[in-house]
């Protein structure tokens, strides 16, 4: 979807918001009156002039120089810097923040506002590859089958022992019959399979990322060698702000909130059924019961029912005909959702907000497939508690998402978590990722 060049066709189209004085936005977005924007909307001010994505590939000042005036020229006051590839200076590094610093003081000369892409990459939060690199015990976590067993019918297992990593195991089968729980204690399990045959999965934890389009990759690929950290960790998180944030508040000293005004995020979102270490006491607290019996039954899934993208490497045995969940199950898969939905929210978003205003500047990013909201819901937690959590939500609005004829009504969903939640702006992802139309495309 990125493209790093002299300027990419990419650009952030702010909306406001500021029509009622009960409204209380962060230090930095003034009260504007809703008159001064519509008399002034081809010259807006520019906190809520559309913003382009500035590519720095390839980056010296002299290229800093005639970029903005070219932009400038134009008409663009705002822009978002992207870290490229082929860059004299690493990202993230003291040489990164002195060359971005210079960049904030040239736009600050033309009276320009500045934010940073937080990360080098997308989805934002795996600090360039330093996780995978430096702190491989903070990449991001997921729950994954890591056996099964096959019980015949009229045969049983007495004591089994399980390796001691696996955390929760359940029993399918594909007559019908309702999965059941089968608990693991001390290493070991103890099942009668009765008429039916059965398969027992066995679960555990274990590090997985969704895949990574990474700067320091320079092929350009999506991959999973460069690890997102653990997004419900409040550790994890402090350590990608410290990588991050923490070097631009270092470099750029008094222009933090004033020419550079906050940080970008990306489409941050689970491709595997989240888990962390602190789920289950966090679980405990909440809904007040166990949740360890009843996890393996969250990659049971049952017939026409998807699951995260890359949850198995491949259908398990009976998943096309499996029964439907028992309602303990479908109760506490909504519980789960709830409960890592919250811990995402406040973990990772909640901590970055606060930072950002903390600091006088603000937080802008949007989740994964909003334009398909039952995957989103499904990667990516409650679209409205997540987004409430920081101060500009947005979402992702590209040409393949908006194809004419189309039901892309989803923009809405932006502005919507603006006006429940007294957000003074909202943003768009927009004008980018122009392809071949489908082949059931029809023009005008």
């Amino acid at each position: 979807m990125k493209r790093y060049s002299f300027l990419t066709c990419l650009a952030f189209i702010s909306l406001s918001f500021l029509t009622s004085a009960q409204i209380q936005p962060w230090k930095s977005i003034h009260h504007t009156p809703l008159a001064t924007l519509q008399s002034n909307f081809v010259s807006p001010p520019v906190e809520f002039a559309s913003q382009v994505i500035w590519g720095w590939s390839r980056i010296s000042i002299d290229m800093i120089r005639r970029d903005l005036d070219t932009m400038f020229n134009v008409g663009f006051r705002s822009v978002i810097v992207d870290p490229g590839r082929n860059n004299p200076f690493e990202y993230p590094s003291d040489d990164w923040y002195k060359i971005a610093a210079a960049g904030v003081q040239e736009a600050k000369k033309r009276g320009m506002m500045i934010r940073f892409t937080d990360d080098g990459g997308y989805p934002s939060g795996f600090a360039n590859g330093k996780f995978t690199r430096e702190r491989p015990d903070l990449r991001m976590k997921a729950l994954v089958i890591c056996d099964t067993i096959p019980v015949s019918a009229g045969k049983t297992l007495v004591n089994y022992e399980v390796e001691p990593y696996v955390i929760s195991a359940v029993a399918i089968n594909d007559e019908g019959q309702s999965n059941r729980i089968v608990e693991v204690a001390n290493r070991k399990i103890n099942f009668d399979a009765g008429v039916h045959d059965w398969e027992i999965l066995l679960v555990r934890s274990d590090f997985r990322t969704g895949p990574t389009r990474a700067i320091i990759d320079t092929t350009g690929a999506k991959t999973t060698a460069n690890s997102l950290h653990d997004y419900l960790d409040p550790v994890a998180v402090r350590q990608f702000i410290d990588w991050t944030h923490e070097g631009y508040r270092k470099f750029l000293g008094n222009e933090m909130g004033v020419t550079m005004r906050g940080f970008r995020g990306d489409e941050q979102d689970f491709a595997y059924t989240p888990w962390t270490p602190a789920i289950v006491e966090t679980f405990i607290q909440k809904k007040g019961y166990d949740p360890t019996p009843y996890l393996a039954t969250l990659l049971a899934r049952p017939a026409g029912e998807s699951s995260f993208r890359t949850v198995l490497p491949a259908p398990y045995p009976g998943a096309q005909n499996a029964p439907l969940r028992t309602e303990q199950e479908k109760r506490f898969k909504a519980d789960y959702w709830d409960v890592w939905s919250e811990m995402f929210a406040e973990n990772f978003f909640k901590q970055q907000a606060d930072w950002c205003d903390a600091n006088g500047v603000a937080f802008i990013t949007h989740l994964n497939n909003e334009h398909n909201m039952p995957v989103c819901i499904r990667n990516g937690g409650d679209f409205f508690r997540v987004l409430s959590k920081i101060q500009i939500p947005g979402v992702d609005a590209i040409w393949q998402q908006i194809w004419p004829e189309t039901v892309n009504d989803f923009p809405k969903l932006a502005s919507s978590v603006a006006h429940v939640y007294g957000k003074p702006q909202a943003f768009s992802e927009s004008l980018a990722a122009y392809v071949e139309p489908p082949r059931d495309f029809k023009s005008f």
